[in-house]
């Protein structure tokens, strides 16, 4: 996709859309914990409230994953915009979070 067709399909998003996530994690362990303050932080720099985020812990159900093919945890997938998009880990790189997904511009100010 050229990098015009990517802005006009994110502004087009932006404006019209809620962007929606689904968060797969393992209970309360630190990597999950952790992964889930830092991707609420970057979408709400960049989303506002623009946006809905389902957490899944698959200590206490593990069916969400087979349903949804996860192998790794913890990972983020966006359901929509479409192309749904997966991302595996702790979502440290706010630059490589925002890349990927696709995400608009910082809302807020962005930590990075």
């Amino acid at each position: 996709m050229s990098t015009s067709k990517a802005a006009h399909r994110t502004a087009t998003a932006e404006k019209s859309e809620r962007w929606r996530f689904r968060l797969f994690l393992l209970g309360s362990q630190p990597k999950s914990t952790g992964s889930l303050a830092n991707i609420r932080l970057i979408l709400q720099n960049h989303l506002g409230e623009n946006f809905s985020l389902e957490v899944f812990d698959l200590e206490k159900d593990p069916r969400p994953a087979r349903e949804n093919q996860i192998l790794m945890i913890p990972t983020l997938l966006r359901v929509s915009p479409l192309p749904h998009v997966r991302l595996i880990g702790t979502f440290l790189d706010e630059g490589l979070v925002v890349a990927a997904l696709d995400l608009p511009r910082s809302k807020a100010g962005s930590r990075h």
